[in-house]
């Protein structure tokens, strides 16, 4: 049985697939499919794709011609056998190893449809920014005086540092299947 279908739409992802897919297959639920749905890439992606799904029996490779990351992910839930879906992005990675064990047991244990949990920043460089809040909210949504006294940043800083500090953000979510069919 699997519990968890993990979807990865990739394209051109060949600098961090790698350490993307390995951070799915160290996770120590073992009871999960990997979906990865190569969206037209030109680079090495498919390549790493086929490596990996020749190595390990949950892998499950579709190529597509280009049609974004949507339909990519909209694919691969025709075909995802898990009581729950986790998406992942090909330059993203669990930083836990228990990341999908935990949401998974937290889901079954209290009946959720979804499981979310925090994100980390990381740099270009790969390295963790633990600084920064989680849930920045831009300054021209911040709350009036006295109702927090949680520091915001600007919408300035929220780009810049989206942009150009931060490569992307890392976030741990499942959802149940039942969320997608109905």
């Amino acid at each position: 049985m699997v519990k968890v279908s993990v979807i990865i739409p990739v394209y051109n992802n060949e600098e961090y697939l790698s350490e993307a897919l390995d951070s799915v297959i160290s996770q120590t639920l073992t009871d999960i499919e990997i979906i990865c749905i190569n969206d037209g890439s030109t680079d090495k992606s498919p390549k790493i794709l086929s490596e990996y799904s020749s190595n390990d029996s949950r892998f499950i490779v579709i190529n597509q011609e280009n049609q974004g990351s949507a339909k990519s992910r909209n694919k691969a839930l025709d075909i995802a056998p898990g009581d729950y879906i986790a998406f992942l992005d090909a330059d993203d990675r669990y930083i836990d190893k228990m990341s999908l064990e935990l949401m998974y047991d937290a889901g079954t244990e209290n009946g959720a449809g979804l499981v979310s949990a925090n994100l980390k920043f990381l740099t270009q460089k790969r390295e963790l920014i633990d600084k920064y809040p989680c849930d920045l909210i831009p300054s021209e949504e911040k709350p009036k005086r006295g109702e927090s006294n949680r520091e915001y940043l600007t919408l300035e800083e929220v780009r810049t540092l989206m942009d150009v500090e931060c490569k992307d953000v890392r976030v741990k979510r499942l959802f149940l299947f039942s969320c997608f069919t109905g």
